[in-house]
């Protein structure tokens, strides 16, 4: 699912959080962790995201071209621009 990416800055582009399914371990946290109400993250089975063509879409979205210098990246929201665009945690 994308949203509308908000900021005058952003204006014509949409925005995603994609988690690749072959990296997830499962431990719920990014979900837990979402600040929205309702969330806009759902845990999936695995073989049904694989299935669906989940794959595909975080091959996709690993090649799309970097927007970091769109935005002040010494902000909360300019960070989550910024390349690393991905983390592994550790902590899950």
């Amino acid at each position: 699912t994308t949203v509308k990416a908000l900021g005058a800055e952003l204006a014509g582009k949409r925005y995603t959080l994609q988690i690749s399914p072959l990296d997830c371990t499962g431990c719920n946290a990014c979900v837990e962790a979402c600040p929205e109400s309702p969330k806009a993250l759902e845990m999936q089975d695995v073989e049904d995201v694989l299935s669906s063509g989940g794959e595909q879409t975080w091959d996709y979205a690993v090649n799309l071209p970097e927007r970091g210098d769109l935005v002040d990246k010494y902000n909360l929201k300019g960070s989550q621009f910024q390349v690393p665009l991905m983390e592994f945690s550790g902590a899950c």
